[in-house]
């Protein structure tokens, strides 16, 4: 449900007030360079750049300080309007441009209290235990502080992996580089943990999607599935990204390839980001077999005790597939149903691949 308009004004005004708790704490964000904005309504101008498309919302009845105006840098605002959302949790989330820095850097900050915090946290978390040879941008700076949680970060100006080969070029960089920081930050080895309608749900899934002839059976495949996990060996476990898909993959400007928006991260089977992003290429060979070149005990892998790598990213589509009702209902109403579907079949032709 949307919030109302009072609700967005009340969330304006504290996420507002936040990011100009973390100017004046931050050593690397500027300072001294607000600009009253002038606000009637939902509209806003710095009496210079015009009218800020955005809108910013605040109650018009109230006397200053607390409205009509409202001191904040221009950029700052214009970019809070644009992508600040409020979660369903009461947490608020704001994201704030400062373009004119060297480098350019962006802020994302979090207003919650107990586990509304944790995508900022758990960001900062991953990219510090994963350190510089991660293929991402540096922290700047971060903090937590009372009920506010926040990270700086350089912009990044660049586009999206296109299609094909550049796809396939991109996916060889970020595996080496995600192997790389992980030989660095460690792993340790666990048995699977998998939702307890795992093989229920394959089977159901294997009925309802396109079946190559040159597949084994469903019911086979099931059983196949059921063996690798309950045959004792582990998997890698770290820091995970938590959604490696290519909207979330920049190529700059100077070719590099970095890997943003950590804020699913969390430590878990590290294969999953692997088997996510070889999902998500369109032939998914290529990047396969960089990944098994790659690899070494020291990451994701032969170890003994340890499941082969295919097996670890086998278990990983087994257990993104796992939930796939769920997942299907909330891309239904999201009118997204036919792309999920398209993504899930996929993973299956990656999980018969890799078996």
């Amino acid at each position: 449900m949307s919030p109302t308009d009072d609700q967005q004004r009340d969330q304006m005004a504290r996420a507002l007030s936040a990011i100009r708790k973390v100017e004046r704490r931050s050593a690397v964000l500027p300072r001294g360079l607000r600009t009253p904005l002038k606000v009637r309504g939902w509209e806003a101008s710095d009496g210079n750049a015009g009218d800020f498309s955005g809108r910013i919302p605040v109650d018009t009845t109230l006397p200053p300080p607390d409205g009509p105006t409202v001191v904040v840098h221009a950029a700052t605002a214009a970019g809070l309007v644009r992508l600040s959302k409020f979660s369903a949790a009461g947490a608020i989330r704001a994201r704030a441009f400062y373009p004119s820095t060297t480098p350019p850097m962006t802020l994302k900050l979090v207003l919650a209290t107990g586990n509304g915090r944790a995508p900022i946290i758990a960001d900062v978390a991953a990219r510090t235990a994963l350190g510089d040879r991660l293929p991402a941008p540096p922290l700047l700076d971060s903090g937590v502080y009372r009920s506010m949680a926040y990270l700086v970060e350089p912009i990044v100006f660049g586009h999206h992996p296109g299609a094909g080969r550049e796809k396939s070029d991109t996916a060889g960089t970020l595996i080496r580089g995600l192997l790389a920081a992980h030989r660095v930050a460690g792993l340790r080895d666990e048995p699977p943990r998998l939702n307890p309608l795992t093989f229920e749900r394959l089977a159901d899934l294997f009925t309802q999607v396109e079946w190559s002839p040159t597949w084994p059976a469903p019911d086979a495949l099931t059983r196949e599935c059921r063996q690798i996990v309950e045959s004792g060996s582990t998997e890698a476990i770290g820091w995970c990204h938590g959604d490696l898909v290519y909207s979330n993959v920049i190529i700059g400007e100077d070719g590099a390839v970095h890997l943003v928006d950590w804020e699913h991260a969390r430590i878990g089977p590290v294969a999953a980001d692997f088997a996510k992003l070889i999902s998500a290429t369109y032939d998914p060979n290529p990047a396969l077999s960089v990944l098994e070149e790659s690899v070494t005990g020291d990451d994701i892998g032969p170890r003994p005790g340890r499941h082969s790598l295919r097996h670890q990213l086998a278990i990983s589509v087994m257990r993104y597939l796992s939930w796939s009702p769920p997942k299907r209902e909330r891309a239904a109403s999201a009118g997204r149903a036919e792309i999920y579907d398209r993504g899930v079949q996929r993973s299956i032709d990656l999980l018969v691949e890799l078996l």
